[in-house]
């Protein structure tokens, strides 16, 4: 089982959203979980039955997505999206974790009820959380729980199909963006193996040239806006990696607003 904790800031480093050491402490607790998933008989046994696994991103937004949960192959994908308050109440220390195991146990016990072969729904605590409670701290609880949508799209989209559907997006009304759910599942489990396509030290390296450092995030959605460029585009950066560093600099897509479609298209729920 895989756990990865990402934040966008939607503040620009202004007072309002949560702190960096929040940040840094949900990746460390994220990475716990993680290793004792692995490690736990509940979960071993989980995941050795049909061969399952669970890779869970929790992000941090301003304004959150719809999460969802997604069966692709033998994995199930979760995207757990939380308001960018949901920890920002709470002071820098133990909290901090246990309010994250206990949201992705709440999750986890809404998704025993809505997917056949259930994981496990409890996780380990730390040692350094378990004596902030003997010594009489109060658990914070999950807070606010958000309701996932399940997608059962097992395939992804033809490629011609795909392709197609992306020269037709010109807007919000056509193309991809008319799609229903059971359709979206299929184009965002194509577009996820075309973004990954894109993942290579060469192509990294090209985006750093011309956008300096680039977050994990960013660079997700650089990739998915690649792709959302159309089939040339993307084939051109697939085998020529440099190429992504005149196409960042030449092409208004990667600024974001309403030019840039790769974001959406990456996370596309459907119209139903």
């Amino acid at each position: 089982m895989s756990f990865f904790v990402q934040h966008y800031d939607p503040y620009g480093g202004r007072n309002g959203g949560p702190p960096k050491e929040v940040r840094r402490l949900l990746q460390a607790r994220a990475a716990i979980i993680t290793e004792h998933s692995r490690l736990d008989d509940g979960w071993t046994v989980w995941a050795g039955r049909r061969n399952r696994r669970l890779q869970l991103d929790v992000f941090l937004s301003e304004k959150p997505a719809s999460s969802g949960l997604k069966l692709d192959g033998d994995w199930w994908y979760a995207d757990l999206n939380l308001g960018a308050d949901h920890f920002s109440e709470l002071p820098v220390g133990p909290q901090v974790g246990l309010r994250l195991v206990s949201t992705i146990e709440a999750v986890l016990v809404a998704l025993s009820h809505t997917v056949d072969d259930p994981p496990p729904t409890a996780l380990k605590r730390t040692k350094r959380e378990i004596e902030w409670l003997a010594a009489g701290g109060v658990d914070p609880g999950p807070g606010a729980v958000p309701q996932l949508r399940v997608h059962r799209a097992r395939c992804a989209m033809s490629v011609e199909r795909f392709w197609g559907l992306i020269a037709a997006t010109s807007d919000n009304e056509t193309g991809a963006l008319l799609l229903s759910s059971e359709e979206a599942d299929k184009f965002t489990a194509r577009m996820r193996l075309l973004v990954d396509d894109l993942d290579s030290s060469d192509h990294m390296t090209a985006a750093e040239v011309a956008m300096g450092w680039v977050s994990d995030d960013v660079w997700e959605n650089v990739r998915a806006s690649v792709v959302s460029l159309g089939r040339d585009a993307y084939e051109q950066v697939r085998t020529t990696p440099a190429a992504l560093t005149e196409l960042i600099t030449a092409t208004d897509a990667f600024e974001g607003g309403e030019s840039d479609r790769g974001e959406g298209l990456l996370y596309l729920h459907g119209t139903d």
